[in-house]
């Protein structure tokens, strides 16, 4: 997962919390703030059978809300996508 967007205090927690509720578990997590902006990187591991979409629906409402835009991939296609 990857969001991004103007810097405001909650961001990270609400997307974590999002994801809590989807039962999932964060496994890596890298943030970075420059000049007002910020970047999130994320590894999660859901539960097989999580309906993939919907956790990626939820976050993309809960970031627009925030004024953020949060990407949601499965690891297959981004293994895919940054192979050497």
């Amino acid at each position: 997962m990857t969001a991004y967007g103007e810097d405001q205090p909650g961001v990270l927690a609400a997307i974590t919390a999002e994801l809590s509720a989807a039962g999932a578990n964060v496994l890596d997590v890298s943030q970075k703030v420059l000049q007002g902006y910020f970047t999130v990187v994320l590894v999660a591991d859901l539960a097989a059978g999580t309906d993939l979409g919907a956790v990626r629906q939820t976050l993309q409402s809960r970031g627009e809300a925030m004024g953020a835009r949060v990407l949601l991939q499965h690891e297959e296609l981004f293994q895919a996508m940054h192979r050497p």
